[in-house]
């Protein structure tokens, strides 16, 4: 549903200056410059995440990583990754195999994302988890961490894993999450997350999370 195209302008200077509906008006007023386009609300809104790069700097990203199967991009949960055939820009800026980092309320699911561009074809694509070692010896142990793109519970209650596949040159948002422990000590936790795929190197991301108290 869209609104319908309003007027902030005086109708009696609309109708002197002739900018009706089929009138030549138009031609005698200055010319304006459009700057932007900008959404009517949050909810409208595309960017950052589909704000697309340009091909020359998806390949100059490429060709620093010569050889690679893959390249990862994470991203925090408030910017899903909506574009499967197209980086966005703001990869381009930020570089691959950046570090996760976040912050997680005691008790809270802290849910991020890893994107992965295949840079070769890429089968059961899934990620494993360490540990994350926060201050005082505490523990997030590695099984509270999940991966819900590849494997999980259905409606049923039955465990399940997903065979994962991404074609040559497609993006593949892979969904993660970690179960906070309601007594964790706060502060800084750190581990890793590491992408794998059949027959290629896998990657290991590093994972910085901040408790908060």
């Amino acid at each position: 549903t869209y609104q319908k195209p309003d007027s902030g302008a005086d109708g009696a200077w609309v109708e002197r200056h002739a900018l009706v509906r089929g009138g030549a008006g138009w031609r005698t007023v200055p010319e304006a410059e459009l700057l932007a386009f900008e959404a009517v609300d949050s909810m409208s809104g595309v960017e950052p995440m589909e704000r697309i790069a340009t091909a020359a700097e998806a390949a100059a990203l490429r060709a620093r990583h010569p050889g690679r199967a893959f390249l990862a991009f994470p991203e925090d949960r408030s910017r899903s990754i909506r574009m499967l055939d197209d980086l966005p820009e703001r990869w381009i800026a930020t570089g691959a195999d950046g570090p996760i980092t976040g912050e997680a309320e005691r008790g809270e699911f802290y849910a991020f994302q890893v994107g992965v561009w295949a840079l070769a074809a890429l089968d059961s694509v899934d990620l494993a988890f360490s540990a994350l070692r926060g201050p005082r010896g505490a523990v997030i142990p590695a099984s509270a961490l999940s991966s819900f793109s590849t494997r999980g519970v259905d409606w049923q209650g039955r465990p399940f894993r997903r065979r994962l596949q991404v074609a040559p040159g497609k993006v593949q948002a892979l969904w993660a999450g970690v179960l906070v422990p309601t007594g964790a000590t706060a502060g800084d936790y750190a581990g890793t997350v590491t992408v794998r795929a059949a027959g290629v190197p896998p990657l290991a991301l590093p994972v910085r999370l901040v408790v908060l108290p």
